[in-house]
């Protein structure tokens, strides 16, 4: 009996067991490594990171899959998250994936420049018929389900006939990240969850619900006021692994569990990615040491690392143990509402924000979304690939790292071939102007012999040469002979006669 793919709640209850808590796809932060520790701390389904399909699938780029795609038991369940904008391409990464995670990630809310110049992401939301032929090609050529992650419109009506539309392609459970494209970085902003419970109301898949999660309490209220079945988090989980359980515990406590993870599985990680954990860790402590931070940013090997975070659990340790925690509840809030948290805890990463102006937002994301009302078909197409985002906001340096690659392998070959070709109509020039300025044969026109002391061709001094020679043997005449000697060009005299004259 042939196995057949699971859908939809069947899908969700029994492969993906039912999960609460979420982590986010994150680009080179949602490794291996990464998704083992955040299991260990209440984590019941981790995402990948988002990998650009079309170079993914490139063989020349295969210690970038090593890299950046690794699994094992621990890991399961796991939704590998892929971004583009051609369903062959899309279909070819979900192949070399399928066979070892639960499920296949359509990003469709990356929100970065990158996203944007790449043509993925939240850039496809205005041609829904190209999103529903990936979504659809996935789901019926895939042997895992497909899921989409997206990001909603100002306008509600349109944000749920959008959701019903991936719900008809084939898409099995949909996060919604309820924020609008232009709300990202200090213009991030709150997520709206009503945009969530409408969502949660129209379709008949499962559905997560990402944005405003900041502290344990958030997900409870989350799910009661959205209906959603799981939550989701990027950012929160990167600062404070622990966010999924109640309390908060040492940043070294996580720092040298992440590290040890590391040290066991070598390949669930890289260095790279380790400094960039560490720097997201330690980052409310950050200020106050600043000779650490100095050797966290040059460090070169695990065991620096492994130094440094000792020598981070020494001074806090003693910090606080001179701080006495008056509020163990951390009840109190500050002016903006936030809690107010000892340093040397894991604690939610509060953005500044230069801007924050809803009403402006909303109102450019309307100006967008009418000016594209009529033309779901059409977006301003850019051919770059590009090398990368996240969904916790989080720029992908690999991946643009690998388009300034291509693209200066592009530049050279072009430079090259411009040099060339300039190289090339250069010598033409010259060549017609050496061929203009030369003196011309007498008799035919031609260019003249360089070495004819008449100026004739080599062609017409030949002629010339032969009839000369036939006057100079047949004549007896010492005065004609000497007339013909005169004028006779010796350079294409025969060999065998060169020495008769």
């Amino acid at each position: 009996m042939e196995n057949r793919k699971l859908e939809g709640y069947e899908f969700f209850n029994k492969i993906l067991k039912k999960p609460k808590y979420i982590v986010a796809p994150m680009v080179e932060h949602s490794e291996l490594a990464w998704r083992i520790l955040t299991k260990r701390y209440g984590a019941d389904l981790c995402f990948t990171p988002m990998f650009n399909a079309k170079f993914f699938i490139e063989p020349k780029n295969e210690l970038y899959r090593k890299e950046q795609w690794s699994t094992n038991e621990k890991d399961r369940p796991v939704i590998v998250q892929l971004c583009g904008n051609d369903p062959d391409i899309m279909l070819k990464a979900g192949k070399l994936v399928e066979d070892k995670c639960d499920a296949v990630d359509v990003n469709l809310g990356c929100p970065q420049h990158i996203a944007k110049r790449g043509h993925y992401g939240s850039f496809l939301m205005e041609e829904w018929d190209l999103i529903e032929r990936i979504v659809k090609k996935l789901h019926e050529n895939l042997s895992v389900p497909v899921t989409c992650k997206i990001r909603v419109y100002p306008d509600m009506e349109k944000t749920i006939k959008y959701a019903k539309m991936l719900e008809n392609a084939g898409c099995q459970m949909l996060t919604v990240h309820a924020r609008y494209r232009e709300q990202k970085g200090h213009n991030t902003g709150l997520a709206n969850w009503e945009y969530i419970k409408k969502i949660k109301e129209n379709v008949k898949i499962p559905v997560v619900a990402n944005g405003n999660i900041l502290y344990y309490e958030d997900i409870q209220r989350c799910l009661d006021e959205t209906g959603a079945d799981a939550v989701m988090s990027g950012e929160g989980v990167l600062y404070n692994p622990g966010l999924f359980r109640p309390g908060y515990l040492p940043i070294w406590h996580y720092a040298e569990e992440y590290l040890n993870i590391y040290k066991e599985l070598p390949e669930s990680s890289t260095l790279g990615s380790i400094r960039a954990h560490l720097f997201k860790l330690f980052n409310p402590c950050l200020h106050l040491h600043i000779d650490l931070r100095a050797r966290l940013a040059k460090a070169s090997d695990i065991e620096e690392l492994f130094n440094i975070v000792y020598e981070f659990k020494k001074r806090l340790i003693k910090t606080a143990e001179e701080n006495k925690i008056e509020d163990p509840e951390f009840n109190k809030r500050d002016e903006k509402g936030h809690r107010i948290i000892p340093h040397w805890l894991a604690q939610p990463y509060i953005r500044k924000e230069l801007i924050h102006n809803r009403r402006k937002i909303e109102q450019q994301s309307n100006a967008k979304s009418e000016k594209n009302e009529n033309k779901l078909d059409t977006i301003d197409t850019v051919n770059t690939l590009e090398n990368t985002k996240t969904e916790g906001d989080i720029i992908s340096e690999n991946e643009k790292k690998l388009n300034d690659e291509q693209e200066n392998k592009k530049r050279k070959v072009n430079e090259t071939e411009e040099i060339k070709q300039n190289e090339k109509h250069k010598n033409k020039k010259n060549k017609q102007t050496r061929k203009e300025s030369r003196i011309r044969c007498k008799k035919c026109n031609n260019i003249s012999s360089n070495n004819c002391i008449n100026k004739y061709c080599k062609l017409c001094c030949r002629d010339a040469m032969s009839s000369d020679l036939k006057m100079y043997f047949s004549s007896d005449s010492e005065e004609l002979k000497k007339s013909i000697l005169s004028k006779l060009c010796c350079v294409h005299v025969p060999h065998s006669l060169k020495d008769k004259f």
